[in-house]
């Protein structure tokens, strides 16, 4: 536990040190940090890294035959020609998504410590050590986050190709080009609710008797059991909450306009809330849900810093105190969902 908190601790002394005068140089620093704790890990430091680390060794003579997206076998193979170290390809992935993620923080986010506190707390570093290919698709539409501000959409279209050359869920992420002039209102929020219920209750029974007529009942076993259905109702709560939270701070400062990249932002909280719910019955939907629940880091500074005084930094507290209760308790009683502690560095033998 003393690597994560020699982390929290680097993020709050940083900043105080360099935020406001030198975002740059603190999130290259956070960036590095990041990086190294990630990229330096055992092999048995999160749950899929060991399966990495066999792709890695026999890569050379089985990439015909894998099962992963060809993207991420040519970049693996890629790296294997050059070295055989496997802690040398994890530094590469970690810096990779650590720099993306880093950047659009210190873009977008109107309070660079919150967000990196809110990165550990809500664990999406420890997602980071675990589904990386995902991870690595992510970092790639993030990229592209710029041509939908630009209103790109062929540049934007590239990088979506790109990131399903890494994980094929990623074209979903198409939808958010057209979303971001979408302003969000009552009559959208409530169709959203509606479709989302249906959903629920009919999806469920679509899938069963599809894959059931097709003789496919691996994949409906996978589609419906393949992931706890406890995280799943916890992730809803937390997004379900950050709406609320946003709908109060906006009453409290009478201020319910939205400007475009705030508008975006709650687009991707309200993905990440109607997949969370989703993914209580559809299991395949807690996958989808790691596209738009990560940015909750900047949403939260954005909706936040609208108040004044006082009460902004007793709600920052607030939430900084839930996280890490919240933090601490999945890490203590539920250490199978990442397997992430206690952490060891590569050298282990």
């Amino acid at each position: 536990m003393s690597i994560y908190l020699l982390l929290l601790f680097s993020i709050l002394l940083l900043g105080m040190l360099l935020e406001k005068n030198n975002k740059k140089t603190y999130s290259i620093l956070i960036c590095i940090i990041l990086t190294l704790i990630a990229g330096l890990r055992h092999y048995t430091i999160g749950n899929d890294t060991i399966t990495y680390l066999r792709f890695f060794n026999n890569v050379l003579s089985s990439y015909m035959t894998s099962r992963y997206e060809i993207g991420f076998i040519y970049f693996t193979l890629f790296i294997r020609r050059i070295t055989d170290n496997f802690t040398i390809y994890l530094l590469i992935i970690s810096f990779l998504f650590n720099y993306i993620i880093c950047k659009l923080i210190r873009k977008d986010s109107p309070n660079m410590i919150v967000s990196f506190l809110l990165f550990f707390l809500c664990r999406f570093f420890f997602n980071e050590m675990n589904i990386m290919r995902q991870y690595i698709s992510i970092a790639i539409i993030i990229l592209g986050f710029k041509y939908i501000y630009k209103r790109e959409f062929l540049q934007y279209f590239i990088c979506i190709i790109v990131a399903t050359l890494f994980h094929k869920s990623a074209f979903l992420c198409i939808i958010l080009y057209f979303l971001y002039n979408v302003k969000i209102t009552k009559k959208i929020s409530i169709i959203i609710c509606i479709a989302s219920l249906v959903m629920f209750s009919l999806f469920y029974n679509v899938v069963n008797y599809i894959t059931m007529k097709l003789n496919m009942y691996e994949t409906y076993v996978d589609l419906f059991y393949g992931s706890n259905k406890i995280g799943n109702v916890i992730s809803f709560i937390i997004c379900l909450s950050i709406i609320f939270l946003s709908f109060y701070i906006n009453k409290i400062t009478k201020n319910n306009s939205l400007d475009k990249k705030e508008n975006y932002y709650k687009w991707l909280l309200i993905l990440a809330t109607v997949t969370s719910f989703l993914s209580i019955k559809i299991s395949i939907f807690s996958r989808i849900k790691n596209y738009f629940d990560l940015f909750v880091v900047i949403f939260i500074p954005i909706i936040v810093e609208k108040i004044n005084g006082k009460k902004k930094f007793l709600i920052y507290f607030i939430i900084i105190l839930l996280f890490g209760i919240y933090c601490i308790l999945i890490t203590h009683y539920r250490p199978n969902w990442n397997n992430i502690y206690p952490y060891y560095f590569y050298t282990k033998n």
